[in-house]
C-alpha cells in the first residue's frame, strides 16, 4: 500500500492511498483545497502578513459585481477596515490567463473597483482604500490546470501604510 501525502500553510491536506505493483510507475495528482476564510481571517491575515488574497469574493465571468455568496468575506472585510479606520489598504484584482491580456488586466481594475464600490455601499469608509488591478500578470499557480486558473482568479487585499 502505497500514501501520498500534501500539506501547505493555508491549505486543506490530502492524501490519496493505492495498491502499486514492483515495476508499476503511476502519477499522483493532489489538489490542494484553500481553507475557508473563517470569521477571523481576514484581519488574521492582515495583522500577520499584511495582505491577504481573498478566494471568497466571486463574480461571475466577465462581470465586476461581486456574487451574493461572497457576502461573508466581504463582511469579514468590512469589520476589518470598520475596526482599524485610519489602516490604508489596496484591494487588488487578479484574473487567470484564458482571455486577452488587456482584457483582464481591464477586468482585474473593474473587480477591484466593484469590491471597494459594495464596501461603500455597505456603509464602509473607503477614503483609506485605493484599487488596482494586475490582470494575469501575478498568478499564484500554474494556468495549465482549472484548479490552478481557479487560484489565480482572487482579490487581494494588502496594507500600505
Amino acid at each position: 500500500m502505497i500514501n501520498v501525502n500534501a500539506n501547505k500553510q493555508d491549505y486543506e491536506p490530502a492524501s490519496k492511498s493505492f495498491e502499486l505493483n514492483r515495476e508499476e510507475v503511476r502519477n499522483v495528482t493532489l489538489i490542494l483545497k484553500k481553507k475557508e476564510e473563517s470569521e477571523n481571517y481576514v484581519s488574521q491575515e492582515l495583522n500577520e502578513k499584511g495582505y491577504v488574497n481573498l478566494y471568497g469574493i466571486l463574480f461571475d465571468t466577465g462581470k465586476d459585481i461581486p456574487k451574493k455568496v461572497s457576502e461573508p468575506v466581504l463582511k469579514e472585510l468590512a469589520k476589518y477596515i470598520k475596526n482599524n479606520p485610519e489602516v490604508k489598504m489596496e484591494i487588488i484584482g487578479h484574473t487567470d490567463s484564458d482571455g486577452e491580456e488587456a482584457y483582464n488586466q481591464d477586468l482585474s481594475r473593474r473587480r477591484a473597483a466593484g469590491v471597494k464600490r459594495w464596501l461603500a455601499e455597505n456603509e464602509v469608509g473607503v477614503t483609506n482604500l485605493e484599487t488596482d488591478g494586475k490582470g494575469e500578470s501575478n498568478p499564484v499557480a500554474s494556468n495549465a490546470t482549472d484548479a490552478g486558473k481557479a487560484l489565480n482568479r482572487r482579490v487581494e487585499v494588502k496594507v500600505i501604510q
